[in-house]
């Protein structure tokens, strides 16, 4: 009798450890989840400050002048070398770029480690949009930030409402015309095709049609827009939440460029 009272006591201890346990690991992952946040909010605090301070409060000089103050933005983080906006979305962010690919999927422009990182392209792609493609990345965030917001154009009405993103670079304002949105699989893209040929660039856009034929949900591509292997597109590339194995791409082809110099 005793030694079943010593067993249970032994069984209620163990019991009082374990749930000690599980609430020490709560409050740690709540605890980091909350630092996560912090982060992520700080950091898109700063975005915000960056582009209200980007804004002209006069007209430009000349009508052909950049948008952004690039010289600022490189003395932040030299790893600036473009803008990129989408119309009636939140993206409207610089991107960076740096010899590390996917350095900045875990860090922001101040190099803060942070789980919402920043939009980048990796060194695959040069930075004068001279490439067949570009391909930009971003975090998929609930609060909608980074490329949270492309996810607007899962409803095919807003889709046929909005068509056009732009990339600025010091050099240039280019005009794009979204002509797709695509659940894509999960590959490395430039891994796939050789994205530096003409054959390469027509197996990819081969590879938009056969997924846009599969009929998957939030596959939306615009009618009547001819899409051939010499026009330079732009592609943003984000996770989609409920499918961990797919990929959702904003495809736009070049449809004006403005030079500043």
């Amino acid at each position: 009798m005793k030694r079943n009272k010593r067993d249970q006591d032994k069984h209620e201890r163990l019991l009082r450890l374990i749930s000690a346990v599980i609430v020490l690991a709560a409050a740690l992952c709540l605890g980091i989840y909350i630092y996560q946040q912090h982060q992520n909010d700080f950091a898109e605090a700063e975005y915000a400050k960056m582009r209200q301070k980007q804004e002209k409060t006069e007209e430009p000089v000349a009508e052909a002048s950049p948008i952004h103050d690039f010289a600022s933005l490189q003395e932040q983080n030299a790893d600036v070398y473009g803008w990129i906006n989408v119309a009636n979305t939140i993206v409207d962010y610089p991107v960076l770029q740096t010899e590390e690919d996917n350095y900045y999927l875990s860090h922001d422009m101040n190099h803060v480690e942070t789980t919402a990182g920043a939009i980048y392209s990796n060194a695959c792609n040069s930075k004068d949009m001279s490439d067949a493609i570009t391909i930009l990345y971003g975090h998929d965030m609930r609060a909608d930030t980074m490329f949270g917001s492309l996810h607007l154009f899962d409803d095919a009405d807003f889709f046929e409402k909005n068509e056009t993103m732009t990339f600025e670079t010091p050099e240039a304002l280019y005009t794009y015309q979204i002509f797709g949105v695509y659940n894509y699989n999960d590959n490395y893209i430039p891994a796939m095709f050789d994205l530096k040929s003409t054959d390469g660039v027509q197996q990819f856009l081969d590879s938009l049609k056969s997924c846009a034929e599969e009929g998957r949900s939030i596959t939306h591509v615009r009618k009547g827009v001819e899409v051939t292997a010499d026009d330079k597109l732009l592609v943003l590339s984000t996770c989609i939440g409920s499918q961990s194995d797919r990929r959702f791409l904003v495809v736009g082809k070049l449809i004006h460029t403005t030079s500043y110099r």
